[in-house]
């Protein structure tokens, strides 16, 4: 019998080749020409300052006598001086936002005209009036993680929110949009507390946290919906201001792209949100998943949070759940790097659970894996490789231990096929699935397995990979909004 990655997909021969609604992006590669300017400057400095200083310092030489090179060192060390300020102008946050969202070379280093980086909420109204005054609908500009996600450039004029930072006064638990989500756990830390639902790098802002509806990897414990905070938005077409409920957030942001454009996100209210939490100390724990009573153990309503990565030949399921006894000192920084290493590839983790390998933490450390800034170099080499990250996310298939079993091991048969890795998470009824992929064929493989497993229906994550939507209709699954999948 074939197992479900082994099952060619003869239906579909034409799909090697995605349609493109339009002319092609050239995002992947304006991004890599782009940064190969500044590795290629900072490279030149590296080999021209030494030099400069070899001749501008007195030494003796086969070809002469003691002296120096004066005509040469000082233009030599000029030019690796100017390689450096360079390289440095083009790591500035803002440079680097601008490549992000795809700007070529000499636009991302100073700006468009016809771009604007408001400060305080008037002036955004302020630019919102002035561009629908002359017609023009702003794309509105996060920090431009879901345009390396998608591999698509954001398009003028664009409104950016980087610089519209900072708790709002008067409202402890209120941020203003441009606000990066690992700021505001710092700020909540302060005062023991800790939003759970988060993504799992902290340098994506708030607005777009809201508009892509970011879910974290919250565990059995939660069963909360797809937003569970409250926003001032504005409507870039009427003007009119609303502060805005979940309900009415996932109305707007998530029946599409075209209606989600429409709206920008000001500040974000945290009070009374379901997934603002102490910042309790907590027990994480691993295992490879491979019988019941371990996926019954990574289903259960005590863990706060959980989540599943699946590579070729394990699949590691890893809880954190509060934790009233005595510290445990367990891991250390090899298991961490070994769990980084297996989140991301898939591999590299020898066995995750036994004696030694428990620990106890707050939960600031549990919802993000990458807790520090990931660098252009980062960026660059993930799209050298081509490698892509999209999830997917449904009802169809509330996860129970014996699911979740099955589920599991047909996709570890996927990448026994092709590389990559998948991600399991839940959340009340949803499940999601979390994809890095080189090969499309992988990620049709995937779908083919989800819908042997019943979906029937799901809905794209809005901030990252969009999959070509034939390959869902091929395998016969609907795909709708976010606001479908509730």
């Amino acid at each position: 019998m074939m197992s479900n990655a082994a099952r060619v997909y003869n239906q579909c021969p034409s799909d090697s080749l995605e349609p493109r609604k339009g002319p092609y992006d050239w995002y992947r590669w304006r991004y890599l020409c782009v940064w190969f300017v500044p590795i290629t400057l900072f490279l030149s400095g590296l080999v021209l300052f030494p030099w400069a200083i070899f001749s501008l310092v007195p030494h003796e030489s086969s070809f002469h006598d003691e002296g120096s090179h004066p005509e040469r060192g000082w233009p030599m060390l000029i030019a690796a001086l100017i390689c450096f300020a360079a390289f440095a102008w083009m790591r500035g946050p803002a440079q680097q936002l601008r490549y992000r969202i795809g700007m070529g070379l000499f636009s991302g280093l100073g700006g468009v005209g016809s771009d604007a980086a408001p400060i305080t909420i008037e002036q955004f109204r302020v630019e919102a009036l002035r561009l629908r005054a002359y017609g023009a609908r702003p794309t509105v500009v996060g920090n431009g993680w879901s345009n390396v996600l998608r591999q698509q450039t954001t398009r003028g004029p664009r409104l950016h929110t980087r610089r519209l930072v900072g708790r709002v006064p008067n409202q402890p638990l209120t941020w203003y949009a441009g606000t990066e989500i690992m700021d505001v756990q710092k700020q909540l830390k302060a005062m023991g507390l800790q939003l759970i639902n988060v993504p799992s790098y902290g340098g994506v802002s708030l607005g777009a946290w809201v508009a892509t509806q970011g879910h974290g990897m919250t565990g059995g414990a939660f069963t909360h919906g797809p937003i569970t905070v409250k926003a001032k938005v504005h409507d870039l077409l009427t003007g009119i201001e609303t502060d805005d409920g979940p309900d009415m957030l996932l109305d707007k942001f998530g029946r599409g792209e075209v209606r989600a454009s429409q709206f920008l996100v000001l500040t974000v209210t945290l009070e009374g949100s379901q997934t603002l939490v102490d910042n309790a100390k907590m027990l994480r724990q691993g295992r490879w998943l491979k019988t019941l009573d371990d996926a019954t153990w990574v289903l259960r309503k005590e863990a706060q949070v959980a989540v599943m990565f699946i590579g070729p030949s394990n699949t590691l399921a890893l809880t954190w759940e509060k934790h009233k006894g005595d510290d445990v000192r367990g891991g250390g920084l090899l298991m961490d790097a070994g769990i980084t290493m297996f989140a991301i590839l898939g591999w590299g983790l020898s066995e995750p659970s036994g004696p030694g390998r428990d620990r106890t933490e707050r939960l600031d450390k549990a919802p993000g894996f990458f807790h520090f800034y990931l660098s252009p170099i980062y960026i660059w080499f993930l799209l050298v490789s081509n490698l892509k990250n999209l999830e997917l996310y449904t009802t169809d298939i509330p996860l129970t231990p014996d699911l979740t079993l099955k589920l599991t091991g047909a996709l570890q048969d996927v990448y026994k096929t092709y590389s990559g890795r998948c991600e399991l998470r839940f959340t009340g009824s949803r499940t999601y699935v979390d994809l890095f992929f080189w090969s499309n064929a992988g990620a049709r493989a995937v779908l083919h397995v989800l819908s042997a497993f019943g979906v029937k229906k799901c809905a794209l994550h809005p901030g990252k990979y969009q999959l070509n939507r034939g390959w869902f209709a091929c395998e016969n699954i609907e795909l709708v909004t976010p606001y479908d999948v509730k």
